[in-house]
């Protein structure tokens, strides 16, 4: 038996991330993940920010705060509107991570 070829092969034909073992589509909301994330963690009321604090930033929620800049005609445009947008929000913070779930 070739063990390469047998793993070459796709288990099911979407992935898992998307649908569940019988092929079903997964549903979810931010808001579950959330629970299940801080259900065992005391979450402060007010965050200090430290030589150590980090700051995550819903990608997909700032895009669409941002929305479509007046003056930006080109993708370059946007992305400098968007970085200038991450840097005012960045102050202060040691790292920061921008995340996208689509």
């Amino acid at each position: 038996m070739d063990l390469a070829t047998i793993l070459s092969h796709e288990l099911l034909s979407k992935p898992l991330a998307l649908v569940d073992a019988e092929g079903k589509m997964r549903r979810g909301d931010k808001v579950s993940l959330l629970h299940t994330l801080t259900e065992k963690i005391a979450c402060p009321l007010s965050i200090s920010q430290t030589d150590s604090s980090h700051l995550i930033i819903d990608g997909q929620a700032m895009e669409q705060a941002i929305g479509k800049p007046p003056k930006s005609k080109t993708f370059g445009d946007l992305a400098d509107t968007v970085v200038t947008h991450v840097k005012k929000l960045s102050i202060g913070y040691k790292r920061v991570d921008i995340v996208f779930d689509r």
